[in-house]
């Protein structure tokens, strides 16, 4: 008899353990109208802050489910705390989770800080609680602050009117600001209410382009991915008006010297790979003709013909030489290719087109064999510098005098600091080389980094150059477009005896301002880059 108790002691004792222990915070709690006992209300969960107080604690929370993802769900909890600091709404990673809109759930799960997403991981199922109606929508208006969309991250909200920051891109997104506007977001902007119509449950806006208005009803989650808050709207309709933007074009030279840089983006060959062992990158002879066309009409209609042109990720110079034979045959000048093959695992290099008429003294490739001990400069598993060297030109002008540029392609954006910093090193020796041997200074192309980084600095202290990008008018003042905000990531720096001979200097705006379907319409320029091009005119003196 008493072995029979201790047996039955046992089991109760290992049943009661596989149970999941109630937290000792637990309460009674008001979600959505039902009553139920949870460790955490989401406004809890949520803070007042950017991250969530309570990160990695295991909580049971409840509320309203207002939306479906593929990877879970979006509550909000319809009573909440009434403080307007803290967010009622949530995501719940559960990309198995059997719920509808409507339902009043109870989940259980880990809170996570997913890349700036407060959210709720959970492999366990939702119980459903009740039901009931889906909350109004907080309208998003003029008024917001940038600070206030964090707190109404996985809240249900609704857009009616906003403008277009920037081209619909090639991810499905369209980044816009609530209400009307005529100016657009710079980089350094921390207040303006900057968000993306994203396209997580399937709605989208296409086509548009900077300074469109969107009017309607946009409604749906507001979530946090990849540095931005998007809507991601699953309700309502979406009206683009097209408010008249058109690209600008800068008007052909008057007897001076003109010089651009321009990123072609991904300028390759007919059969060549994008992406290496990617056979859907491989580029067709009609994707060929089309980029080709367009880099002609830019180079003609909006660049006014340049007298050199620096030129960054072309493949090989074949690929340069059909460009230069399209632009004299479409009734432009005659171009001369300059290309030296770099060390790219991509196959992309820096390259020249010379108009016809222009002395060509000399092109050098430099630092293709430089070595560094930073890590992850050049190709992997080197310890080179560059993956694409500088190419020096040495021209010499009308007057006879000597210049010479460098035209560079540094470390993408998400490669570290420290080696585009040791690439301006670089550069910037060889620029007091060639200034020592009496050449005036033009030091271009895509630097991927902002004018007041390092690198950029680098090259106007150790050089003594300047940088002429801070003399673009500010509507014009950028070169590429980022998540809505405006930035320079290509730069113009010159000699101090070729600044006082500057013109002009300006950037044609065709590419990031406009949809990347306009890159399927070879009678346009417009989206043949994701780079706007910048020129310099400089005068006889």
């Amino acid at each position: 008899m008493e072995r029979r108790v201790w047996v039955l002691f046992l089991i109760t004792g290992l049943l009661i353990a596989c149970v999941p222990p109630v937290s000792a915070s637990a309460k009674k709690a008001d979600c959505s109208g039902v009553q139920q006992e949870v460790s955490h209300e989401i406004y809890q969960i949520q803070g007042a802050g950017t991250s969530s107080p309570i990160e990695g604690e295991s909580v049971t929370t409840c509320g309203t489910v207002i939306a479906i993802s593929d990877q879970g769900y979006w509550m909000q909890d319809t009573t909440g705390d009434k403080d307007a600091s803290t967010s009622e709404g949530i995501f719940v990673y559960h990309p198995s989770a059997d719920v509808a809109p409507g339902q009043v759930v109870k989940q259980q799960g880990t809170v996570k800080e997913y890349y700036g997403l407060t959210e709720l991981s959970s492999r366990s199922a939702p119980d459903t609680i009740g039901s009931g109606s889906l909350p109004d929508p907080v309208e998003l208006t003029a008024s917001v602050a940038y600070d206030d969309l964090e707190t109404l991250e996985g809240m249900r909200v609704t857009l009616k009117e906003a403008t277009v920051v920037a081209g619909s891109n090639q991810h499905g997104e369209t980044f816009v600001v609530p209400g009307t506007r005529t100016t657009r977001v710079h980089r350094e902007d921390t207040t303006t209410p900057l968000l993306k119509l994203d396209d997580k449950l399937e709605k989208r806006v296409t086509g548009a382009s900077t300074f469109d208005r969107v009017s309607g009803n946009l409604t749906g989650p507001l979530d946090y991915a990849y540095g931005a808050y998007a809507l991601q709207w699953n309700q309502g309709s979406a009206d683009v008006a097209d408010t008249g933007n058109t690209e600008n074009r800068l008007p052909a030279d008057d007897g001076n010297l003109t010089i651009t840089t321009f990123n072609v983006e991904n300028y390759f060959g007919v059969g060549s790979e994008i992406s290496p062992g990617d056979p859907d990158s491989r580029v067709s002879e009609e994707a060929f003709k089309k980029k080709t066309a367009k880099l002609s009409i830019a180079i003609r209609r909006h660049l006014g013909s340049p007298d050199l042109l620096a030129v960054q990720e072309v493949e090989k110079k074949e690929v340069l030489e059909a460009l230069a034979d399209r632009v004299s045959a479409d009734g432009g000048p005659r171009y001369t290719p300059y290309l030296m093959e770099g060390n790219d695992g991509r196959g992309i290099d820096v390259a020249y087109l010379v108009k016809e008429g222009i002395k060509v003294r000399s092109v050098e490739q430099v630092g293709e064999s430089a070595t560094t001990k930073v890590e992850d400069c050049g190709p992997l598993d080197t310890d080179l510098l560059f993956s694409r060297p500088p190419l020096v030109l040495r021209v010499e002008d009308s007057e006879g005098r000597s210049i010479s540029l460098i035209n560079n392609h540094f470390k993408s954006k998400g490669g570290p600091d420290s080696c585009r910093n040791a690439q301006a090193e670089f550069v910037a020796d060889v620029a007091n080389r060639e200034a020592d041997e009496g050449h005036s200074i033009v030091v271009l192309g895509d630097l991927n980094a902002f004018p007041d980084e390092q690198a950029v600095q680098m090259l106007e202290s150790q050089a003594k150059l300047t940088n002429l990008v801070d003399q673009i008018p500010d509507p014009r003042a950028f070169s590429y477009i980022y998540s809505g905000k405006t930035q320079f990531l290509d730069h113009l720096l010159v000699s101090s005896d070729l600044s006082p001979r500057t013109v002009e200097v300006d950037s044609a705006k065709m590419n990031p301002d406009f949809p990347v379907s306009d890159e399927q319409d070879d009678s346009t320029a417009l989206r043949v880059s994701d780079h706007d091009p910048l020129r310099v005119e400089f005068g006889r003196k």
